[in-house]
């Protein structure tokens, strides 16, 4: 028998949401949709993304794969990468496999053709992680990611990158250097406050762009009815509203 948590997790990779899911959930991805168009815009430049959360299990793929089919829906081409390539999971939302990937295109056994995956979604293509390597941060910190991204914006109107968390690797870290800007993921009554302040602090500290917070599995209850979706916080400021970062030792 499967465990709880295993089942949550299968449930969220069988569901990429479309126009027929749950309504609340389909408007609460639009709303981060909306969100997430108005952040980039006032960028100069923003079209390539990192989504991570402080740990792991926040909802981060979830919220990456969703957000990436949802922009798609409008008519822009979006690519996702897999750049989690400990624990690898973009590949089972579209039910392809997850090699050739990133890390054979990275480590020179496959080139860009082979990697690039177009998927059943319109205007979503994917890059999977690829085989898992034994040195994962080496290969995303290296040229041969600069010159990819480079390469693949032209390309592309959003590139979503799904990174590890950022307080349990450097995998993040080091990506978001050569990121246009960064979107954290914290789940609702799971992430702890300074894990949240943590990793905040530690993108600041490279002078990474971080855009905004998705607050993931918020609960609306109207009586009969309980909804679970994400909330956009357009600025990570807006969340020390709410106490992250500022409890007590």
């Amino acid at each position: 028998m499967k465990k709880p948590e295993t089942n949550k997790i299968q449930s969220r990779l069988d569901n990429i949401v479309q126009n027929k899911n749950d309504h609340s959930v389909v408007e609460a991805y639009r709303t981060i949709r909306t969100n997430f168009i108005f952040a980039v815009s006032k960028k100069e430049k923003c079209n390539v993304v990192l989504f991570s959360s402080p740990l792991p299990r926040d909802g981060k793929s979830t919220t990456c794969v969703n957000l990436g089919v949802s922009l798609a829906q409008i008519g822009v081409k979006v690519l996702i990468i897999d750049c989690d390539m400990r624990k690898p999971r973009v590949h089972r939302f579209f039910k392809i496999t997850n090699t050739p990937g990133l890390s054979n295109f990275l480590a020179g056994f496959n080139n860009l053709a082979e990697v690039l995956k177009k998927t059943e979604h319109e205007n979503v293509s994917i890059i999977p992680s690829g085989i898992i390597p034994p040195n994962p941060a080496e290969l995303l910190s290296g040229p041969a990611m600069t010159n990819l991204l480079s390469e693949l914006e032209t390309h592309f109107d959003y590139i979503l990158i799904d990174a590890p968390p950022v307080n349990i690797v450097s995998d993040a870290l080091l990506l978001s250097k050569i990121c246009d800007g960064v979107i954290l993921i914290v789940r609702q009554g799971v992430t702890p406050h300074p894990a949240l302040a943590k990793s905040i602090k530690s993108l600041e500290m490279i002078d990474a762009d971080i855009l905004g917070l998705v607050l993931n599995e918020v609960n609306y209850d109207y009586g009969y009815m309980k909804y679970k979706y994400g909330k956009y916080y357009n600025r990570y400021g807006y969340s020390y509203r709410y106490g992250y970062g500022n409890d007590k030792k």
